[in-house]
């Protein structure tokens, strides 16, 4: 089971209830694979052998989620958003590079993504805020899946955590009174 033809692939069980798919594209870009079942991992390795033969396979790269969302910023962002959105995308990535922004871009997985807006949450920031970031990635991500960087982007298999909703402010008329009454001056 340990040989692997090329743009074949074979499947082997790495231990119980996880098998491991392997497959040689061309001299030096092995991709791997992995499922809870073998019919699981033989049918991602299907999948990825489909999108080697269509041409939609990324190749392999060493890029790193940070470098791609730098570059994403400069390239794509700025010169088509206004300044203040750009600012706004630029926020939320320093947000994110500290949690994903070492991981290579071709093996960022929702996993990494659930964990980085946890440890957000953990150190206080409030859960709009992180669907804010969550917006940020899902457009950088998308981006990336356009330009054939990603075949599929991770972001759609994460939910942002759902924001509390506010309570609304409305003052009686007696505040409204006061209010314009305490500003006339101004």
């Amino acid at each position: 089971m340990g040989t692997v033809w090329n743009g074949v692939g074979s499947v082997r069980k790495l231990r119980e209830n996880l098998f491991q798919g392997t497959i040689q594209l061309a001299p030096g870009d092995r991709r791997y694979v992995s499922g809870h079942t073998r019919e699981e991992a033989e049918k991602k390795l299907a999948e990825l052998r489909v999108l080697y033969q269509q041409g939609r396979l990324p190749a392999k790269s060493a890029q790193t989620v940070r470098d791609y969302l730098q570059t994403w910023l400069r390239d794509d962002v700025k010169p088509s958003v206004a300044p203040r959105t750009h600012e706004n995308y630029e926020l939320n990535v320093r947000r994110l590079e500290p949690h994903i922004g070492s991981i290579r871009l071709t093996v960022l997985k929702p996993d990494h993504i659930k964990a980085a807006y946890r440890s957000l949450l953990e150190n206080g920031l409030s859960a709009r805020s992180v669907q804010q970031a969550h917006r940020t990635l899902r457009a950088a991500l998308r981006q990336a899946v356009k330009s054939e960087y990603l075949y599929r982007d991770p972001t759609l298999g994460v939910t942002p955590p759902r924001a509390k909703e506010r309570d609304e402010l409305v003052l009686t008329p007696e505040q409204i009174r006061a209010l314009l009454a305490g500003t006339a001056d101004h």
